[in-house]
């Protein structure tokens, strides 16, 4: 589950204004997200490892997944009062990884953050044991 909300801009070219952070309401919906989710993370990997991210350019980051809320968080940028725009989650289920790679590579996910404005604190993930979430 989100253990906070997930925030991605969409136009990350135009700068930190609330229009530019993701909304379900005002873009294409959940492919589109997810396209943007796997190409910031494939980006902040590769940048902090400097190695080439290990994921499948068919694959999403997640594969099951249940949506709860957009959520709206008031943040000061460069002396700029905006709001930023984030999803929270019920659920988003990691693909299954069967290379040490892959499983580096969400290791370094979970640790880094999912999404834009980590630093923040967006993005971050509690892993939650299946077996044990009943």
């Amino acid at each position: 589950i989100t253990g906070s909300p997930i925030a991605l801009r969409y136009d990350p070219e135009r700068g930190p204004r609330s229009d530019r952070y993701f909304s379900f309401e005002r873009q294409d919906g959940l492919h589109e997200f997810l396209e943007r989710l796997k190409e910031n993370a494939i980006k902040k990997y590769e940048a902090f490892t400097g190695l080439p991210a290990p994921i499948d350019d068919h694959q999403f980051l997640f594969e099951d997944l249940v949506y709860d809320k957009t959520v709206s968080i008031p943040v000061t940028i460069h002396g700029e009062e905006i709001n930023i725009l984030a999803s929270k989650w019920k659920k988003l289920s990691i693909v299954k990884a069967h290379s040490k790679e892959l499983k580096d590579f969400y290791k370094f996910l979970m640790d880094a953050g999912v999404g834009e404005r980590n630093a923040m604190g967006f993005g971050f993930v509690n892993p939650i044991n299946s077996r044990n979430s009943r």
